[in-house]
């Protein structure tokens, strides 16, 4: 999702709240306003955690990603060591 479009969400967000603030619901209104409001705060939420994941896989530069693989080999190396002990044993 586009950066402008998770903040015309926030915007309606913060219309919703405005509003709410206001009294311009009625009573009959409030349980579906709620519902949608609720709808809306997951969409929000979903967005801006996969910005940040995806904000964070950025970020990663050559040396963490070399720093991780020569780690994965390493724990490989140790579970072969491992396996080949116990077959002499």
């Amino acid at each position: 999702m586009e950066s402008e479009d998770l903040k015309l969400l926030i915007d309606i967000k913060q219309i919703f709240q405005l509003s709410q603030s206001r009294g311009c619901w009625k009573l009959d209104e409030l349980k579906n306003v709620g519902i949608l409001y609720e709808g809306l705060c997951n969409i929000i939420k979903h967005y801006e955690e996969q910005a940040e994941k995806t904000q964070q896989e950025e970020t990663r530069g050559p040396i963490e990603t070399i720093i991780e693989q020569v780690e994965d080999n390493n724990e490989k190396k140790e579970e072969i060591e491992i396996e080949e002990m116990d077959e002499v044993d």
